[in-house]
């Protein structure tokens, strides 16, 4: 272990582990850790809920943003929003189930069968036919952003529970 890093801490008349502390982390590292989620509710579509894991990658979101030209003048803020929604995606609900194509697969916002349902080319022009406005997917993208805890907003707490598309909140 390197000099800058090591220490030691004063257990005072607190007994040292027997173990059973050490074995407790050791079990839990051991397990998969839960996936954290969030179900936003689609503006354009009531009924519908997207479901989305909260848990971003760095290197995911260092390669999305500089393809998106993130800090040049070139910025494309829809891709972004775009690439983030469509990778944390994990399933889309109607009515509280699980949509599913006809193999029974969980429908998400990278599944083929979505381009088709909204006749979009690309993952940018499904996105819009599903949300209708961009300006909902850029929203629903930065709400997303801020429960990973990537970005920060003045007198928001990132660990609310907040409805994207309760107005009242604005």
């Amino acid at each position: 272990m390197s000099e800058a890093f090591s220490y030691e801490v004063d257990l005072g008349s607190q007994e040292r582990p027997s173990g059973t502390l050490l074995d407790s982390l050791r079990e839990d590292l051991a397990r998969p850790s839960e996936r954290q989620v969030w179900r936003s509710k689609v503006p354009a579509r009531p009924g519908y809920v997207v479901v989305f894991d909260t848990r971003l990658d760095w290197d995911f979101w260092d390669r999305s943003s500089r393809e998106s030209g993130r800090g040049t003048d070139s910025y494309d803020g829809l891709k972004l929003s775009g690439m983030v929604l469509a990778k944390q995606c994990i399933a889309i609900e109607s009515d509280g189930k699980y949509v599913t194509d006809e193999s029974g697969g969980v429908v998400t916002f990278r599944s083929p069968l979505l381009l088709e349902l909204t006749n979009a080319l690309t993952t940018r022009e499904m996105l819009r036919a599903f949300y209708v406005s961009d300006f909902d997917v850029m929203g629903v993208a930065d709400e997303l952003l801020v429960r990973a805890g990537v970005i920060k907003r003045d007198g928001f707490d990132a660990d609310e529970n907040v409805d994207p598309t309760d107005t009242s909140i604005a």
